[in-house]
């Protein structure tokens, strides 16, 4: 998902297709790692523990948040909305 939405992330670029196993992110597709990155992502700040985001499965303004945090590649714990 990451691959094919970050070509709207300003700045975003593919880095490598032969990305070394060293544990950092990257999208295999057999013998091939993709690894991409974005000029305007990496200056900023990231979140220290993971955002904890409250959600209710059938909403559309959750859904929305969710593509969102996939986008920025965040930490977030997601917990259903009691009631």
């Amino acid at each position: 998902l990451r691959l094919g939405t970050g070509a709207f992330t300003l700045g975003w670029k593919i880095d490598s297709l032969t990305a070394p196993e060293d544990g950092k992110y990257a999208l295999q597709l057999g013998p091939i790692r993709l690894r991409d990155s974005s000029s305007v992502l990496a200056d900023a700040p990231r979140p220290t523990t993971p955002l904890i985001i409250y959600e209710y499965e059938a909403s559309p303004f959750c859904r929305r948040v969710r593509e969102i945090v996939n986008l920025l590649d965040l930490t977030v714990e997601y917990r259903p909305c009691p009631g």
